[in-house]
């Protein structure tokens, strides 16, 4: 009497985004063998691979785009997950279970949308085009430099995670000269755990609730 194994059916997973959360959710299906039963695909809008984000403000002071990978070149392939860099997913078709991007279209099974936020960008009048950045992604960050050239203030709209690093970070990379003062828009909580005793009188000055103190 023989038996019969019938082979597991492989299934389509997409998984749009490849930041950290997107990341870390491959990290999973690895650990727990799911690439036994799912072919993988990520699409991330960003060339670069999942970064630490966390970190980003360290890009200002050296580190590169490599060293803040949060894997090595080759660990997608190397374990079988399908990774689209630098292509955007610009439509979810429900009915054909499908993601379209600028190259086509891949059909999918189960589907993971791990694509974060995007930062709120307040209605100023006349804040446009380079007198008006985001800091999210190594991308902005280049832009936030190239802008930054030969300017004298600038003014930080959010005292989070990234924004209180960042509020020091031109002025430290291009020298006391440029930007020699900047503000922090946030609640109160923007000025915990900032260590030190209070913000530097002729460095940036930080305005807790209220609006950015440009030194206009």
């Amino acid at each position: 009497m023989s038996s019969t194994v019938t082979p597991l059916k492989h299934e389509t997973l997409v998984i749009v985004g490849n930041g950290m959360v997107g990341h870390h959710c491959i990290e999973q299906l690895i650990e727990q063998d799911a690439l036994a039963r799912y072919d993988v695909h990520v699409f991330g809008e960003e060339r670069q691979r999942a970064y630490d984000r966390v970190h980003l403000s360290e890009y200002f002071g050296g580190r590169d785009a490599e060293s803040l990978a949060m894997c090595e070149a080759d660990y997608y392939s190397r374990h079988g997950v399908q990774a689209h860099l630098g292509e955007q997913v610009l439509e979810i078709d429900r009915e054909c279970k499908q993601v379209v991007t600028g190259n086509g279209r891949q059909p999918y099974d189960k589907l993971i949308l791990a694509t974060g936020s995007y930062p709120f960008v307040p209605p100023i009048p006349g804040a446009e085009g380079n007198s008006r950045l985001v800091y999210r992604t190594l991308e902005d960050l280049d832009g936030i430099r190239a802008a930054a050239t030969g300017a004298r203030r600038g003014v930080v709209v959010g005292g989070g995670l990234l924004g209180v690093p960042q509020e020091g970070q031109p002025r430290a990379h291009r020298g006391p000269p440029q930007f020699p003062r900047m503000g922090v828009q946030g609640g109160p909580e923007a000025l915990e755990g900032g260590g030190g005793g209070g913000p530097d009188p002729a460095g940036p000055q930080i305005r807790s609730g209220g609006s950015a103190d440009t030194g206009a």
